[in-house]
Parts: C-alpha cells; sequence; structure tokens
C-alpha cells in the first residue's frame, strides 16, 4: 500500500516537475526572442536612415529614371530627376545629367519626354 501511495505520487509529480521545466524554457525562449526583436529593430532602423542618406542624391538612380514616361513635361522631368547639367534645344531637346557624352538624358519633342537613356549603373 505503501509502495502504491510513493509511486502515485511520483508519477503526479513529474508530470509538475516536466511542466514547470517546459514553462521555464519557453520562458527562456520568449526572452530570447525578445532581445532578437529588440535587435532586428536596431538594424531595421539603421538600413532606414542609410537609405535616407542614399536618397538625397538619387536623380541618377535607375529606380528614379524607370518613374519617366513619355509625354511627361519638362516641369514633370525637373521634379523626378533635378536640373539637367545641359541642355540641347533644336527640333529635339535633350536634356544631359552627366555630359553630352554620356548616356544619363532625356530627349523631349514638342516639349513632352520622348525617349531617354538612364544610367548604366
Amino acid at each position: 500500500m505503501k509502495r502504491a501511495f510513493i509511486t502515485f505520487l511520483l508519477i503526479m509529480i513529474f508530470p509538475l516537475h516536466t511542466q514547470a521545466t517546459e514553462v521555464d524554457e519557453l520562458k527562456q525562449l520568449v526572452i530570447s526572442l525578445n532581445s532578437h526583436i529588440v535587435n532586428l529593430e536596431k538594424r531595421v532602423k539603421h538600413l532606414e536612415n542609410l537609405v535616407k542618406v542614399k536618397n538625397i542624391n538619387i536623380s541618377t538612380s535607375k529606380v528614379t529614371w524607370r518613374k519617366l514616361q513619355r509625354g511627361m513635361s519638362f516641369s514633370q522631368v525637373r521634379n523626378l530627376l533635378g536640373e539637367p547639367k545641359d541642355i540641347d534645344a533644336g527640333y529635339l531637346t535633350y536634356w544631359y545629367y552627366s555630359n553630352k557624352t554620356s548616356t544619363e538624358k532625356v530627349i523631349f519633342s514638342n516639349g513632352k519626354v520622348n525617349s531617354w537613356k538612364e544610367p548604366k549603373n
């Protein structure tokens, strides 16, 4: 009888001990995950700040150039890419964004974007 009672107690206590251990492990896991989240948030904030700094001179980036559309006006292009470094006006108007021999230019026909050549990089 005594042995059966002890066995019964062991069976009852062992699961409680196992549950307590699992709870402690879960608490440690939550603490670890929180720490990882804090570190990831710091890294994201740092990367966002880097992107903001790079976007100051975004006019030469391919992303910005790829927002160009045929039919845009001079002012729309100026708002998107900024002031050109050089302009050749005639039947077609060429806006150069580095120098006349580079590929970075916007070509206008009748005051509207006809075509362009974006930066290679």
